[in-house]
């Protein structure tokens, strides 16, 4: 069954705020707008594969990790997420994210309400099927906007702990 945006932030936010721990990107991200029908293929360190179309408005991004994966981005979600730093030119700028996440590294206990604890399936930010596996992060910003399914290694390459203020 793949799950819906809704049902996985309802599901799993609690937990993430309980268990997790409170993110935020430690490195910039690259990224320009896209042009429109552009089709951009994220590929993971663990061979995961996605496929986006850029729509009129979308930003092209560029995480600086080992895989420099590539995705995009909608305008409304770039606008409110990041911060630019220094433009690079044709048309790159350097971009800080402005918006804390939730996260954990999930495993099979995590998975198992959804009836399979090796894997997880659900619509992704654009519409698209992720998969999360034990081992990999989910991802919920503060805001509770989008979840999302990120490797462990490029997770620890781009974020950091936030210390909580009690």
């Amino acid at each position: 069954m793949l799950y819906s945006q809704p049902e996985i932030i309802s599901h799993y936010f609690d937990l993430l705020k309980r268990e997790g721990k409170r993110y935020s990107k430690k490195s910039l991200t690259k990224a320009k707008k896209a042009t429109p029908g552009t089709v951009v293929l994220t590929e993971t360190s663990d061979g995961q594969r996605l496929e986006a179309t850029a729509k009129p408005g979308d930003w092209l991004v560029e995480n600086q990790t080992a895989t420099k994966e590539h995705y995009l981005v909608s305008e409304a979600t770039f606008s409110k997420k990041y911060q630019l730093r220094q433009a690079l030119g044709d048309g790159w700028g350097s971009f800080q994210s402005m918006v804390p996440v939730y996260a954990l590294k999930v495993g099979e206990k995590d998975l198992e309400p959804f009836g399979n604890p090796n894997q997880l399936e659900f619509k992704g930010p654009r519409e698209k099927s992720v998969v999360i596996h034990p081992g990999d992060y989910l991802v919920i910003p503060v805001d509770q906007s989008e979840a999302y399914r990120i490797t462990a290694k490029e997770f620890e390459e781009t974020y950091v702990s936030i210390k909580e203020s009690k």
